[in-house]
């Protein structure tokens, strides 16, 4: 009707021309993953799942997993390439659009030690909304740990240090991830996509972008049967038919399953437990203190201590420790994140040997406050499968504690030949015969019976002591 009107008759080719235009730059940007709403209606996008299950075989013209994919990322030598993991885990476990992470704010930001979660606002930019977005650690592998990856982020690029505008934090102080605050959405949705399109082969390229992260976490979702509709409506933010979104869905409880299923928990009924500095003992909380403090630098009230934040400062730091003996054998001991806190340990008094002994006691306390069972109605392959973890864990459990018996008994050994050598150093020198003489007379007046006592003498009368009966 536009082109109809009586300004614009008998001239329509700019109308064409426009419309041409306007549709070849909508396609454009599709095909760029930087759009994301109704335009959209490819069926080519791969949905990015968190893990293939064991035993897959895949091609070398394969979409990989995003364990694989962010362990890559981890190792390259990407720019910002540990600001880019977090952006792309958070964008997972909010089930969100790619470019909805700029928005990401930490004066949302809650610990809840009840739930064992990080809980934040996530903007809806497509229906102008917001919604919760959850987060908890990875169950199995540190590559989508959130926890882990926003730890390496802070460590490496102080990512807590934040620039104050005349003596005062600015209003973009305190978005999550800074390098986007420069840009718009778009280009947030962009980095994301470019990022995981030099992660895949090039072949499927153009068919990953930042919706196939949302796709992968709604299809992950869908399929699991413990998660409701609603559980499902409420992590991805669709509207309900009702008014449910304003009260049930806002509810952070509906998030616990499903942030447990795409954290990668089979059993997302149990309640999970974070790791914990007090698996290294009490005695060592002060120095784990200081070792946040030097390693996450920071100027955020929150996240030092006495702020809402600090504890979840102590979960990073938990989860970084946890998964170093893993990193450093898969990632080596040159990648920035390990070194850097193998340096900022020793700078704590911390040995490299003492790092590795803290990461075992965090790991084996972990797995064994979430051992997931098996539930009622299993099958075979789940009780196998089950089973099997439990021996394993059991076995490691096992030669850990051989190798801590080997070492104390080293330490016993080591113990008894300085006291030895101890006793020798320390005994008198050779005795004068003089004095041997009287230490022989000593020995034998003790060894000899001591003689009777004589009555004593009272008056006339001698009175003897009787023997006791």
């Amino acid at each position: 009707r536009f082109r109809n009107h009586e300004d614009f008759k008998g001239d329509c080719a700019w109308h064409d021309n426009y419309k041409a235009e306007l549709v070849k730059s909508i396609n454009d940007k599709i095909g760029k993953g930087n759009i994301d709403g109704d335009f959209d209606s490819s069926t080519n996008h791969v949905a990015i799942i968190r893990k293939h299950p064991d035993g897959t075989v895949l091609s070398e013209e394969d979409v990989p997993d995003l364990v694989t994919m962010m362990g890559e990322l981890a190792a390259s030598s990407y720019s910002n390439n540990y600001q880019l993991r977090a952006l792309i885990v958070a964008t997972w476990f909010a089930d969100g659009r790619p470019g909805e992470g700029k928005f990401f704010n930490m004066r949302t930001w809650k610990y809840d030690s009840g739930q064992n979660c990080l809980s934040g606002s996530w903007k809806d930019i497509k229906n102008c909304t917001e919604k919760k977005a959850t987060m908890c650690n990875d169950h199995e592998h540190w590559e989508t740990d959130p926890f882990d990856a926003f730890g390496d982020f802070w460590s490496t690029t102080n990512g807590l240090v934040r620039q104050a505008v005349g003596g005062r934090m600015g209003l973009k102080s305190k978005f999550a991830f800074p390098m986007c605050q420069k840009y718009t959405d778009k280009w947030t949705a962009g980095i994301i996509s470019s990022t995981l399109r030099l992660l895949v082969p090039a072949c499927q390229r153009r068919n990953v972008t930042g919706k196939s992260i949302r796709y992968g976490a709604t299809t992950k979702l869908h399929e699991h049967e413990d998660i409701t509709h609603p559980e499902l409506l409420a992590v991805g933010g669709w509207a309900a038919a009702d008014n449910s979104s304003h009260y049930t869905l806002d509810n952070i409880a509906m998030h616990m399953r499903p942030m447990r299923a795409l954290a990668g928990y089979h059993n997302v009924k149990k309640a999970h437990v974070p790791p914990t500095l007090g698996a290294i003992g009490e005695g060592a909380l002060p120095q784990m203190e200081t070792l946040a403090d030097k390693l996450y630098l920071c100027n955020l009230e929150e996240f030092k201590r006495g702020g809402h934040l600090r504890p979840l400062l102590r979960i990073v730091l938990a989860t970084n420790i946890k998964n170093f003996n893993t990193k450093l054998a898969s990632l080596g001991p040159d990648n920035v994140a390990v070194a850097r806190l193998v340096q900022v340990a020793g700078g704590c008094g911390i040995t490299l040997q003492r790092l590795k002994e803290m990461s075992t006691a965090i790991e084996d306390n972990f797995r064994a406050q979430n051992i997931q069972g098996v539930e009622a109605g299993a099958g075979v392959e789940q009780i196998m499968e089950s089973t099997n973890s439990l021996v394993t864990q059991l076995i490691s459990k096992i030669s850990n504690l051989e190798g801590v018996m080997r070492s104390q008994t080293q330490r016993i050994d080591s113990l008894e030949s300085h006291l030895l050598q101890s006793r020798f150093s320390n005994s008198p020198s050779p005795a004068s015969p003089q004095a041997a003489s009287r230490s022989r007379r000593l020995e034998n007046a003790g060894a000899s019976p001591r003689p009777q006592q004589r009555a004593r003498v009272s008056g006339s009368r001698s009175v003897a002591s009787s023997p006791s009966s």
